[in-house]
């Protein structure tokens, strides 16, 4: 009997839970302090994004200054093979750093549309 309760009483609580219908949250307008947290939600974002961009952008300057003296070193090997190996090298590293670059201009545009969205999402009714 104590095994045949501990069985269907958990079976017939997880079907109790799950026979009701969703709870909906109402939707009440934003207030003033529910607008200012959410705009400053979106502004938090925003930054976050755009300081993640700009240490992008100044990583990929310094390696854009290394793969600059890569290709100098290159340039004054004089074993064939391996100034071969150092242009594949440079040239996939230059294929890095477009990469490098694309994501944070991507980041930039993304904090740009951020701050738009906060001027829509964020108004006080």
């Amino acid at each position: 009997m104590k095994l045949l309760t501990g069985f269907l009483l958990p079976l017939l609580l997880a079907a109790a839970f799950w026979a009701r219908p969703p709870q909906t949250q109402p939707t009440a307008p934003v207030t003033n302090a529910a607008g200012t947290a959410c705009e400053q939600e979106w502004q938090a974002m925003a930054q976050r994004h755009r300081e993640e961009a700009g240490a992008m952008s100044k990583e990929s300057s310094g390696l854009r200054a290394m793969l600059t003296m890569l290709r100098n070193d290159a340039g004054i090997v004089r074993d064939s093979t391996v100034r071969d190996a150092l242009q594949v090298d440079a040239d996939l590293w230059e294929l890095q750093l477009a990469r490098l670059q694309r994501q944070a201009a991507s980041l930039q545009a993304l904090a740009q549309q951020e701050d738009s969205n906060r001027q829509k999402l964020c108004r006080v009714k």
